[in-house]
């Protein structure tokens, strides 16, 4: 808290996940003004920012209300979707998918929409190859709109409600 130079929390570093200290780094983003979303390697966690009374004095502390791990895969970024749910970008090693041509067997990345507790939704294979520590996954904050950045390539993910993308399903044959 810069406000009151104190500490609120520390979240350690996930011991199960299939990641190293040297070849990942946390990524952090703000979903609320009081829910912190962090990620490392395979890890996600939902940290709640609340504020205790003591006398006169206001402390703020948080928690991890929820984490989970994606298997087989490694987060590069996560943002709110709405508020039960979470949109992440996340590589997947040696996956074999089909491109205009052909087959390519290499790191993918997914674009997934899953509950707070790591239910997954729905999956999105992007036709992307990417060096993950050069990717950023950044949202506005109604998580409306977001912007995957890759050393390359920039993609931009619009939230569509169903009508649209029966639309787009019927125009696209």
């Amino acid at each position: 808290d810069v406000g009151t130079f104190q500490k609120v929390t520390h979240i350690p570093e996930p011991t199960l996940c299939m990641a190293s200290s040297t070849t990942h780094q946390w990524q952090l983003a703000w979903s609320a003004n009081d829910v912190l979303l962090a990620c490392w390697g395979s890890a996600v966690m939902v940290a709640e920012v609340r504020q205790k009374h003591v006398g006169t004095l206001s402390v703020r502390f948080a928690g991890v209300a929820h984490a989970f791990q994606l298997s087989k895969a490694v987060v590069l970024g996560v943002a709110a979707f709405d508020t039960q749910h979470l949109s992440i970008m996340a590589s997947t090693p040696n996956t074999e998918y089909r491109v205009a041509d052909g087959v390519n067997n290499c790191s993918a990345i997914i674009h997934l929409v899953c509950t707070l507790t790591g239910s997954v939704l729905c999956t999105e294979h992007l036709p992307l190859q990417a060096v993950a520590s050069q990717c950023r996954f950044v949202s506005t904050n109604d998580g409306h709109l977001q912007y995957f950045l890759t050393g390359q390539d920039v993609v931009a993910i619009e939230r569509r409600t169903v009508c649209d993308h029966v639309r787009w399903l019927i125009s696209s044959g």
